[in-house]
């Protein structure tokens, strides 16, 4: 993979929970954060280890600008994690083949050579992974877990000890976002269930419970996604169809569950993944 940043520092927590917090060395630096431009979030794919980062959601591209490069495995979940706050998402996978949960995240996207990577150990076997900025107080994205088994989320919150409490059903998929763009750019958890295509989104990630916004979108066998997809700082919905090509519907409204772009993009056997690639300097409305 290339040069991997160790742990140094473990948290043993409850309900076989492992986290290790890391160092980054002088080569990750935090950046600080994004500036005043907002990020656009744009379509990812992952095919078998390989990614395929597209440059623009916009339909009318003949031929958007698709960077592709290898990083991880066939079995691993992609995700997209801005980890020093610099406004750039950089691809990253989540896997528990060691016997506990990792997320191994790049310094550097495709077509780049992955350079130095982060891994950081979070969650047990059976964990589906959620990425987002659960602590405000530092730059960048921090890790966390949702458990179906116990219907409970575990987050990074910068605390002693993770942040933990319970919402959504055993076969819910996490997702995190800005779901009302408040200043400060935390993102709240939620839930896409398949079993009645619909979103729900927390209004806070304060244990007990939390006002709850349901949000109907998709079809029988669509995966979930989320992302700023229309550069407003609001995190919307959306849905990946893979039945026979890869088909994406999102949705840049606040409220409602209505299809503002369609985009065809990838095959039925792909994973998707949302971030904004190259970073919010670059708007990639358009081609």
């Amino acid at each position: 993979m290339g040069e991997v940043i160790v742990s140094v520092k473990f948290w043993v927590s409850v309900l076989g929970l492992v986290v290790a917090s890391t160092i980054l060395g002088s080569s990750m630096a935090y950046a600080g954060g994004g500036g005043a431009a907002e990020p656009r979030d744009t379509a990812g794919l992952f095919r078998s280890g390989i990614w395929y980062l597209r440059s623009s959601n916009d339909p009318a591209c003949a031929s958007p600008q698709i960077n592709v490069g290898g990083f991880g495995a066939s079995t691993d979940i992609p995700l997209a994690r801005d980890f020093d706050g610099d406004g750039i998402d950089q691809i990253t996978v989540f896997r528990t083949t060691a016997g506990f949960g990792e997320f191994f995240t790049v310094t550097d996207n495709p077509p780049a050579a992955p350079g130095a990577i982060l891994q950081t150990s979070f969650g047990a076997p059976g964990d589906l992974p959620v990425i987002g900025d659960f602590d405000t107080a530092t730059p960048g994205d921090e890790v966390g877990i949702y458990r179906p088994s116990t219907q409970e989320f575990f987050l990074d919150d910068g605390g002693p000890s993770p942040l933990s409490f319970g919402f959504g059903d055993a076969g819910d998929v996490p997702i995190a976002g800005n779901w009302d763009n408040s200043a400060d750019g935390s993102d709240e958890v939620g839930v896409y269930r398949a079993s009645d295509n619909t979103f729900y989104l927390r209004a806070d990630n304060i244990p007990g419970a939390s006002s709850v916004d349901a949000r109907p979108m998709g079809a029988a066998g669509d995966l979930g996604v989320v992302g700023d997809f229309d550069r407003d700082g609001r995190t919307t919905i959306g849905v990946f169809r893979g039945v026979g090509f890869g088909g994406w519907f999102l949705n840049n409204m606040a409220t409602g569950q209505g299809v503002d772009v369609q985009l065809n993009y990838g095959a039925g056997t792909d994973v998707p993944a949302m971030g904004d690639w190259d970073g919010p300097s670059v708007d990639e409305a358009g081609c």
